[in-house]
């Protein structure tokens, strides 16, 4: 019956009065704050849940592990995932994935209580949360071109990465102050506290309505190969993708590897550990806040090379910052995350912009796909190869292969072009509208 349900594609009965803009704005608004407060909550748990596990171990091919089996599922699931985010109710798939994953933490709870926990129980915490989160975010991706016109695309990406820069600057430093006087089993509450709370905006989100008559219901290959030959249409951008997906798999150890190079190598404390991922949210800010004021970007993807390029510097501090500096070595992580959230925004606003908004679900599914596919992989070594070279040695040789990637893409492909394109199609929007 469920199935039933979803294969209706928000399609509404036909006496039910459409949302008005104003309407559709509010549902919005309140919908943002409730994934807000579950991404605040989340953030705290698998901060507690990731540091627990550092404690226990001091393994960095544990950490490697835990990280690809937080991130595998989305990365199976999305291209399926994303073409039924198309297909089904959208937003039936944010609250039941929502729900899911509180039910998940819930029996964790219990396992901890009745002390039948261990690392294995909490690694398939980990994998069921991913699994909920592949249905989760091309689902809530593919909503927002219905409830935002495109010209505020850019200013509501950009705002929704500066509200979570800021949740997320102040989630470590609670973690860390929780963990000091609290146990593992009571700091996994706040998960099921801020997913009840997102689920109230979830249920009462007003979607508009999607008259278009179904011929026949649509097969999932051919509705994945039609979000393939939208991003093909745009020449270079999926060179443009592919230079990101080896820049993210050469970038993978910094982040899969932030616990145990604070906290085993530079011998730092948990409070140490919050004031380097905190001072990372906080560049995401400074980004975001940036994306907010410069009202036109006339060229998305030069822009992004350029801070690709700056982003390089940060890993300076990260290496290169004196035994017991945490506040110099934390200007890298500063700069990394000022650099990704205007990049993120940015690629965000140009897929949104060159492709059609009823193939966002299918364009994000594979987006996500093309850009993250090789991250578990890069999480799986990351831990091996550190043991294996050093963590030192391993970091500097991703360094240099960061920067040529980078320096590939822009002297062999045609990636540059993308931002005549997307000129030519905010003109075009512009002038039709007026």
């Amino acid at each position: 019956m469920e199935g039933n349900d979803l294969n209706k594609a928000n399609i509404h009965a036909p006496s039910e009065k459409p949302p008005t803009e104003r309407e559709k704005f509010v549902s919005f608004i309140f919908l943002l704050i409730g994934q807000l407060v579950s991404l605040f909550g989340s953030s705290i748990v698998m901060f507690s849940i990731i540091l627990w596990i550092t404690l226990e171990t001091e393994s960095a091919p544990i950490l490697s592990i835990t990280s690809f089996l937080s991130f595998a599922p989305v990365i199976i699931l999305i291209p399926f995932t994303g073409v039924y985010a198309d297909r089904w109710n959208k937003k039936k798939i944010v609250i039941i994935s929502d729900l899911s994953q509180a039910i998940f933490t819930l029996v964790i709870i219990i396992l901890f209580y009745i002390h039948a926990i261990s690392l294995v129980a909490i690694l398939i915490l980990i994998v069921l949360r991913g699994i909920g989160q592949a249905f989760h975010q091309p689902a809530l991706s593919a909503i927002i071109p219905f409830m935002v016109p495109q010209k505020y695309l850019s200013k509501i990406n950009s705002t929704a990465f500066l509200l979570m820069g800021l949740l997320n600057i102040i989630s470590p430093i609670i973690a860390s102050f929780l963990m000091t006087f609290l146990n593992i089993r009571q700091v996994l509450w706040i998960d099921i506290i801020t997913f009840s709370i997102a689920l109230v905006p979830s249920i009462f989100l007003k979607l508009p309505v999607d008259k278009r008559k179904r011929k026949k219901k649509s097969k999932f290959v051919k509705d994945f190969k039609e979000g393939l030959l939208a991003f093909r249409k745009v020449e270079g951008l999926i060179s443009l993708l592919l230079v990101f997906a080896g820049i993210s798999f050469f970038s993978i150890p910094f982040y899969t590897l932030v616990y145990y190079y604070i906290i085993v190598t530079r011998s730092g404390t948990s409070l140490d550990l919050a004031l380097v991922m905190a001072f990372y949210e906080i560049g995401i800010v400074a980004g975001a806040i940036l994306v907010m004021i410069k009202k036109k970007w006339n060229k998305y993807v030069l822009t992004m090379i350029q801070i690709m390029y700056f982003q390089l510097l940060g890993v300076f501090f990260y290496l290169l910052a004196p035994e017991g500096a945490f506040l110099l070595l934390s200007v890298g992580p500063a700069i990394l995350g000022f650099g990704s959230a205007i990049i993120n925004s940015l690629l965000m606003t140009l897929i949104q912009t060159l492709i059609p908004p009823r193939k966002q679900g299918r364009a994000m599914s594979i987006l996500i796909v093309i850009t993250s596919a090789v991250t578990p992989v890069g999480m799986i070594l990351s831990g091996f190869f550190a043991d294996l070279l050093g963590i030192y040695l391993f970091f500097w040789l991703c360094v240099i292969l960061m920067g040529v990637i980078t320096t590939i893409g822009v002297l062999f492909t045609k990636i540059l072009g993308i931002d005549k394109l997307t000129n030519e199609k905010i003109n075009s929007m512009n002038t039709s509208q007026d």
